[in-house]
């Protein structure tokens, strides 16, 4: 199992209401662009909700990594418990100083399916059904580099269940508009431990209208545990008024 989208030949069409699916993930991720914790600001700030939302219906598919939804709440800067206030002064704050942090706890879950919904068969030749259910805790820390740009980096630790306690069925059939025939094949029941970092930079560019600007994020984080392991590596570009 891994957190990214993979794809392949075929298309398994979805049985929902595609414009009323699409509607509502535009909705989830514009909520999450509009209040997930702010980038360039290292100053004082409140609690705050963070949600993200990832479909494929967005691409008329239900297949491989075919959904995950991932809620956070974020809590005020400093507001953290004595124990991960101690683990952070602890931890090297590599290239930037460390002005603000965050307590973070979070609940999410993904769902990966086979390309082949119809075949109440196993497949071998195609990504197992399995489902990824899970509570997360997440320390964060901003602050700026020598050179002023600023920093944000998340230390996260997720556990959950992957199985049928981690009710992907249900949430497949409920929310995606599909009943897929395998399920009876998903991974077994397991307990999960992954351990997150990621750390991102903001890079403010100028325009000739002070009331226009660019942005270049560049990120990099890496995932191990026992449901996951990889690295990632990219990079968000934004402009506007």
């Amino acid at each position: 199992m891994t957190r990214e989208t993979n794809t392949a030949r075929g298309r398994t069409p979805c049985l929902g209401k595609h414009h009323e699916l699409r509607r509502i993930s535009s909705l989830c991720l514009w909520l999450w662009l509009g209040i997930a914790p702010s980038l360039a600001d290292n100053g004082w700030e409140g609690s705050r909700v963070s949600v993200n939302l990832e479909n494929d219906v967005l691409h008329g598919t239900d297949r491989h990594y075919t959904h995950g939804t991932h809620i956070t709440w974020w809590s005020r800067d400093e507001a953290l418990p004595a124990w991960m206030k101690r683990m952070s002064d602890r931890l090297p704050a590599w290239g930037f100083t460390t002005e603000a942090r965050k307590l973070g706890l979070g609940i999410g879950q993904q769902i990966f399916t086979p390309a082949d919904l119809r075949s109440a068969a196993l497949v071998p030749s195609q990504r197992p059904y399995a489902g990824w259910l899970y509570g997360s805790m997440a320390l964060q820390r901003r602050g700026p580099t020598k050179s002023g740009i600023s920093v944000v980096e998340h230390l996260g630790l997720d556990l959950g269940v992957v199985g049928r306690e981690s009710i992907a069925e249900d949430a497949q059939q409920a929310f995606h508009g599909v009943r897929p025939m395998g399920w009876d094949h998903q991974l077994s029941t397991e307990p999960g431990v992954v351990l997150w970092y990621d750390r991102r930079y903001l890079f403010s560019g100028k325009t000739a209208s002070r009331d226009w600007g660019i942005d270049l994020i560049p990120h990099a984080g890496a995932v191990v545990g026992n449901v996951a392991v990889f690295a990632r590596l990219g990079a968000t570009a934004r402009a506007g008024y």
